[in-house]
């Protein structure tokens, strides 16, 4: 996941707005998986970029890559470690 974030890629974080203040992946922008419109919001992003998207642990960014394609994503990448392994890994985090 690391090397991605050195290329233009647009950096999906699909946690809670709870989970995205505790911590971060640098330059991620918070997209609510659970929020009713999040198939809405994903198809205002920019989706001439490749998109990397992650959760916690992998289980909603799995779950969300349908609606990244269905927006016309044409490159997605899923981290299905998620933020607790990029943690882990003691990789830099951002945090409110």
């Amino acid at each position: 996941m690391k090397e991605l974030l050195t290329q233009d890629i647009l950096l999906v974080d699909v946690r809670t707005p709870n989970e995205y203040q505790q911590g971060r992946i640098p330059g991620s922008r918070l997209v609510n998986y659970r929020d009713a419109d999040f198939a809405a919001k994903v198809a205002q992003l920019e989706i001439d970029k490749p998109v990397a998207v992650y959760c916690a642990a992998g289980t909603r960014s799995t779950n969300a890559m349908k609606a990244f394609q269905d927006a016309g994503f044409k490159t997605i990448y899923n981290y299905k470690g998620g933020f607790g392994d990029w943690k882990k890994r003691g990789e830099d985090i951002e945090n409110d």
